[in-house]
């Protein structure tokens, strides 16, 4: 389990909001870059 909450807004849908908005270090965001990768790279 990823344990990440993402979600599209915007017109054209290109716009990944994290839910809830929160302020995290560089190891998280290297986190969230790696599993947005992994997730991404199954299509």
């Amino acid at each position: 389990m990823r344990q990440i909450l993402l979600s599209v807004d915007g017109l054209l849908h290109n716009i990944v909001k994290i839910k809830p908005p929160m302020v995290f270090s560089k190891e998280d965001a290297v986190r969230l870059v790696r599993e947005l990768d992994a997730v991404l790279g199954d299509f």
